[in-house]
């Protein structure tokens, strides 16, 4: 079937981009639109003109934004052809949003001289998309500029991923109603330093490397200065990355411009004789501009998850722990170390010492390890 719209420049230009929806074709089985999950379906007779400027009107007006294709297909689109139709229809919609979008991309003035008297239109329709709390307005065009960055940086996201602030108030209000309590018995912070530490291992685990008690207490830092507000430029980014990498002689002072040798567990480095050759790449603009859909999705999943089950799962450990630790201490005269040990290895395995942990635990009668067992039951049972 014929491809219209985005799926139309993509293929016409061969544009090294990643689609946000489905692809847009004419098909002879429907007389109306049609989303058809993987494809949105129009009839032959749809109104378009049939050349690139043509299909971005057409991809604004019935497929919404997509600044990846957009800012790749501009490049094949002419400043003259923009003009031409501005002139044409100056009060146009779509190619007032085409005007701006090729300013705000090349970042200088197409010069058309014309004056546009319509309302003035949303870049990104707000019912639609999530949009900047403070737009700016573009006079020439009479576009509200209501975009989440600029050119250098700027994610699309739509309404449907989303979740609202009923979602985050929802989740906020559980937090501070646990959180409070957790934090006057000093578990909360516990936790939240337990969380971050299962974070730093989960995340080298990745690599298939056990870090070191220096690169997991570095590692841990550079997560709790993740929230500072901060430009993230060069000199930043380089600073995490250095957090990660093997050792001081594998750290770069500025961006790498080699590949990334990493070794293995068993001391192995991966490597070739010779510097990896790049025989395509799509340049910066699939970093800069995406549909940022999943991403939100994936964050609010993840958000959710840490305030209903991880948080409240620790706290309530450190709550049956501290209470087991407590108790034993009072009944039995044992070392703190020996103490903190028996309850991990009880609690870990059902609220029972396995055998072959017992038989290391040789020195304590048999009643006094079964008390020791309730103990543990009784704590994490409360």
């Amino acid at each position: 079937m014929v491809t219209l719209g985005y799926a139309h420049l993509i293929d016409r230009f061969r544009l090294p981009v990643v689609p946000c929806g489905p692809p847009a074709r004419v098909s002879r089985a429907v007389n109306r639109r049609v989303d058809a999950g993987t494809e949105i379906l129009f009839p032959p007779g749809v109104a378009l003109e049939d050349s690139a400027l043509g299909h971005l009107e057409f991809a604004l007006r019935h497929e919404g934004i997509d600044l990846a294709v957009i800012a790749a297909a501009l490049g094949h689109i002419t400043r003259d052809d923009i003009v031409r139709r501005l002139r044409a229809t100056p009060n146009g919609e779509q190619i007032r949003r085409v005007a701006f979008l090729w300013e705000w991309f090349h970042e200088h003035a197409l010069d058309a001289g014309v004056q546009v008297s319509a309302r003035y239109v949303e870049f990104l329709p707000a019912d639609r998309y999530v949009t900047a709390v403070n737009p700016r307005r573009n006079t020439a065009y009479r576009v509200i500029d209501n975009a989440l960055g600029d050119r250098r940086f700027c994610p699309v996201v739509s309404r449907a991923a989303d979740p609202g602030p009923a979602f985050l108030t929802s989740l906020m209000a559980r937090l501070s109603a646990f959180s409070a309590d957790a934090q006057s018995r000093g578990h909360y912070d516990r936790a939240v330093q337990y969380l971050y530490l299962s974070e730093t291992r989960g995340s080298f685990a990745i690599e298939h490397e056990t870090p070191s008690a220096s690169k997991e207490a570095r590692f841990v830092q550079m997560l709790h200065r993740v929230s500072e507000p901060a430009e993230i430029d060069e000199e930043r980014l380089v600073a995490m990355q250095n957090v990660a990498v093997r050792d001081a002689f594998s750290q770069e002072a500025s961006y790498r411009t080699r590949q990334n040798w990493l070794e293995s567990r068993t001391g192995r480095i991966s490597r070739h004789d010779d510097e990896p050759e790049i025989l395509q790449h799509p340049g910066t603009g699939p970093y800069r501009h995406f549909c940022a859909d999943r991403e939100v999705r994936f964050l609010a999943k993840m958000i959710q998850i840490a305030i209903e089950d991880e948080i409240p799962r620790e706290l309530a450990y450190l709550s049956g722990y501290d209470h087991a630790i407590r108790q034993i201490d009072a009944e039995f005269d044992l070392p703190q170390k020996d103490i903190s040990r028996l309850v991990r290895m009880i609690h870990g395995n059902g609220g029972h010492l396995s055998r072959t942990k017992r038989s290391g635990s040789a020195a304590l009668p048999d009643d006094v390890l079964e008390r020791i067992e309730a103990i543990v039951q009784q704590a994490f049972a409360e």
